[in-house]
């Protein structure tokens, strides 16, 4: 009886697992372009100096000026832990700052962020592009 028992819901499990739903499906709505052309320079230390390139098309229903997100992130064998987000007003195209301790390896990750114009009451008024990321 028992054997009959895991073995339905082995059979629930392996159904269940062939599902062929969209799990993450796109929001409608304004979207922002990533940066382009993303590169990190290391200096003296821990040093670092980010530059990026801003999308020359930014949609209409946009405000402008952008800011950009810089996220860090230390990497620890198959993981990663998320050390800080800094926001950079008015558009920038670059970022200096340092990374904790120059021995260790990181994720720094760009994204551009804006509010619409008129947001629809349904969906967020505060938008991220798609992230670009470097390796340090």
């Amino acid at each position: 009886m028992k054997s009959l028992y895991i073995a339905c819901m082995a059979a629930i499990v392996v159904l269940g697992a062939c599902n062929k739903k969209e799990s993450i499906k796109p929001k409608q709505g304004i979207s922002l372009p990533p940066v382009t052309g993303l590169t990190l320079t290391k200096g003296s230390g821990a040093a670092i100096r980010l530059n990026w390139q801003m999308p020359s098309a930014i949609p209409a229903g946009i405000v402008q000026p952008l800011s950009v997100q810089v996220e860090l992130k230390e990497l620890s064998g198959l993981q990663t832990y998320a050390l800080g987000t800094i926001m950079l007003p008015n558009a920038p195209t670059s970022y200096e700052g340092a990374v904790p301790d120059a021995a260790k390896s990181y994720h720094i990750t760009v994204k551009l962020n804006g509010q619409v114009t008129d947001p629809d009451p349904n969906y967020a008024g505060n938008i991220f592009s798609l992230g670009q990321t470097v390796i340090y």
